[in-house]
């Protein structure tokens, strides 16, 4: 079953009964879809009285609402005391500690019949629509999905892609640092130089150059604090650099660089990993200047990026970083973004139209 609040998605699908991928490497893959459903809709609560999985992957913004109504739908249930395993598809740290929180207000904890366990996963590849096809998903090639395997409740059902892992708290902190914080990087200056698509930022010379130091300060810092070997940790950086180079993935940055003011807070991708970097003595310089373009990043119809600009504009950066960001005053971060800032000025004063 599949579940969505886009009507038109939904009548489409109830229509085809059919979900196409079309993979990157050349190959395509129909997913039948049984049903595809409004959230509430009375059929939801009967799939549910039975259904051993959930997983769950709508962006940061969405996942409050989706729990809730996943809580007011199994508050409904009759599951004679069986277990149900939710796996969220989700960048960020907290995404099990706020999808808990959200789901709690309609299914709270004293309230629940049945051992349910919220897991959290590794989300490695990029899938984004197509323009040719309202149904079509562009994907990379499947890699598997990492899922903590501390949180699972009972048996799950036998899907191949699944890897339960320990330690996953680490595994989530080195993906995050490793594959979003350079993203981001990459995603902001080639926001600034006008770029349209990842791949395209991450062949500019200027920017290539960039990336580069932060995947030394980013592999550095994350030894210094987890540990591993270097070879591990580098072939992980090198395989994400592969991943945002690669042209026949056309990941558009504007899907990147949305919600500036999320990636920019403490403890995520930007300020998170170049305050781990100056806990190990490391000088987050690359890092610095992603957080500077991300400072100046421009989009309109992004509530977060205008009320950015906005406190950048009245405020300036320093300002902007303590009260908005809430990097600390006399945090060493602060003059090293500044220092930055003629290096995203020279990319905005070369940038075209996005490309």
């Amino acid at each position: 079953m599949f579940v969505d609040a886009d009507a038109s998605r939904v009548a489409a699908l109830e229509s085809r009964a059919e979900y196409p991928v079309a993979v990157t490497d050349g190959s395509r893959v129909v997913i039948p879809i049984a049903r595809a459903l409004p959230p509430l809709a009375p059929a939801v609560t009967s799939v549910l009285d039975t259904a051993e999985l959930v997983i769950v992957s709508v962006g940061p913004k969405n996942l409050g609402t989706v729990a809730r109504q996943l809580g007011t739908a199994l508050s409904c249930t009759d599951r004679g005391g069986r277990p149900l395993n939710v796996i969220l598809c989700e960048n960020g740290l907290d995404a099990v500690e706020r999808f808990e929180s959200s789901l709690g207000e309609t299914l709270p904890a004293e309230h629940r019949t049945f051992p349910l366990g919220v897991i959290g996963s590794i989300v490695l590849t990029s899938s984004f629509a197509s323009d040719d096809d309202p149904l079509l998903v562009v994907s990379e090639p499947e890699t598997g999905l990492p899922i903590d395997s501390a949180s699972i409740v009972g048996a799950l059902p036998r899907v191949p892609a699944l890897q339960p892992i320990d330690d996953f708290t680490s595994a989530a902190r080195r993906k995050l640092y490793t594959y979003n914080g350079a993203n981001a990087v990459i995603s902001y200056l080639g926001a600034a130089a006008g770029y349209r698509l990842l791949a395209e930022a991450a062949a500019d010379p200027r920017i290539a150059v960039i990336a580069r130091r932060v995947y030394e300060e980013i592999n550095a810092t994350l030894l210094a604090h987890f540990g591993g070997t270097r070879e591990a940790q580098s072939s992980f950086a090198d395989r994400s650099w592969r991943k945002f180079a690669d042209p026949s993935i056309a990941d558009p940055i504007a899907r990147q660089t949305r919600d500036p003011l999320r990636k920019l807070a403490p403890g995520e991708r930007l300020v998170g990993l170049a305050d781990l970097a100056l806990a190990a003595s490391i000088r987050p310089v690359g890092i610095a200047s992603g957080i500077a373009a991300a400072l100046r990043y421009d989009d309109p119809a992004d509530a977060e990026a205008v009320r950015l600009a906005r406190s950048v504009a009245e405020f300036g950066v320093k300002s902007t970083l303590v009260n908005l960001v809430g990097v600390p005053g006399d945090s060493p971060l602060i003059p090293l973004v500044a220092d930055q800032e003629e290096i995203v000025a020279s990319l905005l004063a070369s940038a075209r139209s996005p490309r």
